[in-house]
């Protein structure tokens, strides 16, 4: 949270809940990879990378990427457009990464609000 706060001057805007969800990237011109989140809010994420060797090659050099969240439901994946924040080695040799959702499809923010809400950890549940 204090690197929220530093580059940001605030803290985080929503509850993030542990939870693993499936993460389509959807990044330009290539094909999408399939990864699994660590934490999920309204707002980001935190999911898993190891199967990349680094963020670029993730998001094509992209700053804004297309992410569909996989939270069920007869609408299909939460669309969202999101900006890797952060990303760091974890301990067992893994890499992880932060996304904030900057732009949200159709209902996505009130379909992953109501997701969150939902799941034991959240303030809504």
């Amino acid at each position: 949270m204090r690197l929220l706060r530093r580059m940001f001057g605030k803290e985080r805007r929503s509850d993030r809940v542990d939870i693993a969800v499936d993460v389509q990237v959807e990044v330009k011109d290539g094909d999408p990879k399939q990864f699994r989140s660590e934490d999920l809010s309204a707002t980001g994420l935190r999911m898993d990378i190891s199967g990349v060797a680094s963020l670029a090659e993730l998001t094509g050099g992209y700053r804004d990427v297309g992410l569909a969240i996989l939270i069920g439901g007869e609408d299909g994946p939460a669309r969202v457009v999101a900006e890797p924040i952060w990303t760091r080695r974890r301990e067992d040799g893994g890499q992880s990464s932060g996304w904030m959702f900057s732009q949200y499809v159709g209902d996505a923010k009130d379909r992953l609000d109501e997701f969150v809400d939902s799941h034991p950890g959240s303030e809504g549940a």
